[in-house]
């Protein structure tokens, strides 16, 4: 059985902007947890800074034995710069994946993964 639910909220005040999408999916083999989110933060700025730093990406994975269970984290932070009518606009931006796999059998990372077919 697989669930998936999307939310979105948007705040014109805060001039920030939210997506997430959550899976989850209960098989044979496994369940499954899949959480997406994005956030983007949009301000007006007066000039463009001279040098701009890369994005920020962080990656972590888990695995835990005992209980069966692997995790796999992924995070990109960064911002970029946006010129509209005139105006000079950075948008800030953090991007994340989160995936939780709970093994029902003590198989870790198996050569054909479950969540791919």
């Amino acid at each position: 059985m697989r669930k998936v639910l999307y939310r979105k909220k948007n705040s014109t005040k805060n001039r920030r902007k939210m997506m997430s999408i959550f899976e989850t999916s209960d098989e044979q083999d496994c369940r499954t947890s899949v959480r997406k989110h994005f956030v983007y933060l949009v301000t007006q700025e007066p000039k463009m800074e001279n040098t701009i730093n890369p994005p920020r990406i962080d990656i972590a994975k888990y695995v835990n034995t005992q209980t069966n269970e692997e995790r796999f984290h992924f995070r990109v932070k960064g911002y970029f710069y946006l010129a509209k009518e005139q105006h000079l606009f950075k948008v800030r931006f953090c991007h994340s994946l989160h995936i939780s796999i709970a093994w029902k059998k003590k198989i870790f990372s198996p050569q054909k993964s479950a969540t791919l077919t």
